[in-house]
């Protein structure tokens, strides 16, 4: 245990429910999530799938009714992520309505611990920062399965295509950053092994090839 005070899971889990709400790590975190990650997607969420950062992760609180289309306005820094669970209550280092401040050394996420309480988890939720997003950070986190948002946007790094009559001296071959859009099938094909909910006309739902099913909040409890 880490000393500090923090809510028990099961009522983490009762106000992510009132919200209809989940904590997800989006693929195009700043920085990245923990140590020896691929910073690119897919591998930087199938690492946090793969259970390698215990170190701890930035989340955002998100509803499927959420701003993810426009990035001036968008509640989180990405359409795709990661949707985690506690595996304990200090699994929660520190939460915010804006930015924690948290930031890598070493490969390891780092932030000032807080003691935590259900209304001040609860203010992080109901007083995000408009047209932003908050943040969580979660230590050993477990992985309840992927949320994807239209329009399942995602952070790539780009060569540049120079003109052929372009000096040599002048094509520095560094990549840039810049955007892809995935489709459902590639986002399946990215994750064969893992539940993918998609939040679709407000409402988050897993779609399999039997059809689609409603997020059931009680496989929050069935994951610790």
């Amino acid at each position: 245990m880490s000393g500090y005070q923090k809510p028990e899971i099961c009522e983490v889990h009762k106000l992510l429910e009132k919200h209809d709400a989940l904590i997800v790590h989006f693929s195009g975190t700043p920085k990245g999530a923990g140590s020896d990650f691929d910073y690119n997607f897919p591998g930087d969420l199938r690492k946090v799938a793969e259970g390698s950062a215990i170190t701890g992760i930035s989340c955002s609180v998100v509803t499927p009714r959420d701003q993810f289309a426009c990035l001036e306005k968008a509640n989180a820094t990405g359409c795709i992520g990661v949707i985690v669970g506690l595996s304990a209550p200090d699994s929660l280092v520190a939460a915010s309505p804006g930015d924690c401040g948290s930031y890598m050394v070493e490969g390891k996420r780092v932030v000032i611990e807080q003691n935590l309480n259900l209304s001040g988890l609860n203010d992080t939720i109901i007083n995000r920062e408009a047209d932003s997003y908050n943040e969580w950070v979660i230590r050993t986190p477990v992985v309840v399965g992927i949320f994807a948002a239209p329009p399942y946007r995602i952070s790539v790094n780009s060569v540049p295509e120079y003109p052929e009559e372009m000096p040599d001296y002048l094509k520095d071959g560094n990549p840039t950053p810049n955007f892809e859009y995935l489709s459902e099938a590639e986002i399946f094909r990215a994750f064969p092994d893992q539940k993918i909910f998609f939040a679709i006309d407000g409402k988050l739902v897993e779609r399999t090839e039997d059809g689609e099913t409603e997020f059931n909040y009680e496989i929050l409890n069935q994951t610790k």
